[in-house]
């Protein structure tokens, strides 16, 4: 998936998909837009259980009073504006953010930029983030000359 932005009109999500990680990739299309902001940066969308009594904007599946809903995240317009997320539906390779509960801040801080969600053979779902105060590079971002750039690391599980 890459963020991306449809001149004059919204920020989009393009889903990209190949059998080879190196070449033969193909754009799939969007996964949805919105005009929330004109370009989108470090989409990510994960599955994840809430507790119906929190969010009910779906029927319940019978998972013992919880959903399976998405969650979608994107970083709107550029490195100084924090992630936002929505919850909702994800059906026939298009996430259903009219219908979602969203946009909502993924941080109430100012410290959360470009999340990453993995996932292990468990399905427990775990959102990555690089901390850091995002005032201090308001003058510094890649739209200022400040090269960005961001790495995510896990330690090894010992078996």
């Amino acid at each position: 998936m890459v963020g991306s932005g449809i001149k004059d009109k919204s920020g989009s999500a393009l889903v990209y998909r190949s059998q080879n990680l190196k070449f033969g990739w193909e754009c799939v299309g969007p996964l949805c837009e919105s005009n929330i902001s004109s370009r989108w940066e470090c989409p990510i969308m994960a599955k994840v259980t809430t507790a119906s009594q929190h969010v009910a904007v779906s029927s319940n599946n019978g998972n013992n009073g919880h959903l399976q809903r998405h969650m979608f995240c994107v970083s709107p317009d550029y490195c100084v504006n924090m992630a936002q997320y929505y919850l909702g539906d994800y059906a026939a390779g298009k996430f259903e953010l009219e219908n979602a509960v969203g946009p909502l801040p993924l941080d109430l801080g100012d410290v959360m930029y470009a999340p990453n969600v993995l996932t292990d053979k468990h399905v427990s779902c775990w959102l990555v983030v690089h901390t850091g105060k995002l005032a201090s590079f308001r003058n510094r971002c890649c739209l200022h000359g400040f090269a960005c750039a961001g790495m995510l690391a896990l330690s090894a599980q010992q078996q």
